[in-house]
């Protein structure tokens, strides 16, 4: 990050490095593409597997539902990979006080399964994981998008086409999927 003229503590925010939004705006293409390429190496490097929950907030009628579809779905996962949850000493839950609801959803689940259970609230620019974790959203959203033909002008500008974004970007993310 330091070679792109941007402090070691400065946090990387994917979305807006795609779109062009924020402090990013009068950035150089390049020099955003370099940004999110620095980020996404450190994730892979980290060796991180991640899995994530898809939910179409349209789809639900009401938050009730919409709540008890998430709790459902990360229940489900906890089930399925039991085995290698429990083969970690503890549970750490890093949180921002973004959507709050889905913090407390993944606190109950998580919190109701597992015994020890450590929460806590980051500040993103103190923890590159954390920012790892909003690109490998950041990048299952721009999948989604790509599937169903609604990539954004400056999301195809930035990954350059649905093929290259797959290429480039989404087969390097799957190979780092908990499955």
């Amino acid at each position: 990050m330091s070679e792109l003229g941007f402090p070691s503590s400065h946090a990387l925010h994917a979305g807006p490095i795609v779109r062009r939004e924020d402090e990013f705006t009068s950035l150089p293409l390049s020099t955003r593409r370099s940004l999110a390429g620095a980020l996404f190496a450190f994730t892979r490097r980290s060796g991180v597997k991640f899995f994530t929950v898809v939910i179409r907030k349209r789809e639900c009628p009401d938050r009730i539902r919409l709540k008890a579809l998430i709790a459902r779905e990360i229940s489900s996962f906890i089930r399925d990979h039991m085995e290698y949850l429990l083969s970690f000493d503890r549970v750490i839950i890093y949180y921002d006080n973004g959507q709050a609801p889905v913090t407390e959803l993944i606190g109950t689940v998580f919190g109701s399964t597992f015994f020890d259970v450590d929460f806590r609230k980051v500040v993103p620019s103190d923890y590159r994981l954390f920012q790892s974790a909003d690109l490998v959203c950041t990048l299952e959203l721009a999948a989604i998008k790509a599937d169903s033909g609604e990539l954004s002008r400056s999301e195809e500008i930035f990954f350059e086409s649905r093929r290259k974004l797959r290429k480039n970007w989404l087969s390097q993310l799957d190979r780092m999927r908990l499955v």
